[in-house]
């Protein structure tokens, strides 16, 4: 497995040094994500893998909006309220809160964004109405959050959202 790991970062370091010299827009993505997908198949803490998915989604936002494919929110504020969405439903199903509005009161706190916009968030996520970057996280993210024994490894990630 070490060595596996060893050789898989090895090609990935070489596919971006590939695109650096190239001059590819991307080869930060490509380095960013390099290392969150190394961090997370060591089995880094996601609170500590965090700032590199920031990082990632602003590189993302820069990019996509430089080629003239995005418009909107940008994509970590996206992420960090789909996270803060999963994490109301995670605490639902986990039985730890009775009801959506408690769970939703408990995210706020840790997350620091306030309740109703996570609520309304979530429930544009249900509704269909979300970005499609936060429906395609959403269920993934609610997965992940039911692994962890407690949601403090969000806490502070959505400090950016307005």
């Amino acid at each position: 497995m070490e060595d596996e790991l060893h050789s898989t970062l090895l090609r990935s370091l070489e596919d971006v040094r590939k695109m650096f010299d190239a001059g590819a827009d991307d080869w930060e993505y490509a380095l960013l994500r390099t290392m969150a997908r190394y961090c997370q198949a060591r089995g880094v803490e996601p609170r500590l893998i965090a700032p590199i998915d920031i990082m990632l989604a602003r590189k993302t936002d820069k990019i996509s909006r430089q080629r003239g494919d995005l418009a909107g929110k940008p994509l970590d504020e996206t992420l960090c309220l789909t996270a803060a969405a999963a994490a109301v439903t995670a605490l639902k199903r986990k039985g730890e809160c009775s009801s959506v509005a408690e769970a939703a009161r408990v995210v706020a706190r840790v997350v620091g964004v306030d309740q109703k916009t996570i609520t309304e968030f979530r429930n544009r996520i249900s509704r269909g109405t979300a970005p499609d970057a936060a429906t395609a996280a959403y269920r993934g993210y609610v997965a992940e959050i039911l692994t962890w024994p407690d949601i403090s490894s969000l806490q502070g990630i959505c400090r950016f959202v307005s």
